[in-house]
């Protein structure tokens, strides 16, 4: 059985010994920073090999486009999040 692991949003992107590691995080809401703010915490980090990143990323902007066409998501420019190489 697959599990559903649910996430608020991507966190950082690193690029470590050649592989992509993608961290997501969710937002605590009964925890909240100094600004009243839902504190973030991390959640699931996934690790992948550079072939299997083009293939993710081919599919999501397949994904993306779906969600357009059916007027659930509209064109937008998508945000970058920090990207560290360590």
């Amino acid at each position: 059985m697959t599990e559903n692991i649910f996430v608020d949003g991507l966190g950082k992107l690193h690029v470590v010994g050649g592989a992509a590691r993608l961290e997501f995080f969710v937002l605590l809401p009964s925890s909240q920073s100094a600004e009243g703010h839902p504190t973030v915490a991390p959640r699931l980090r996934l690790v992948m090999a550079p072939e299997t990143l083009v293939h993710l990323h081919a599919a999501m902007k397949d994904l993306v486009q779906q969600f357009v066409a059916r007027g659930i998501l509209r064109p937008v420019e998508p945000a970058t999040p920090e990207v560290v190489n360590d």
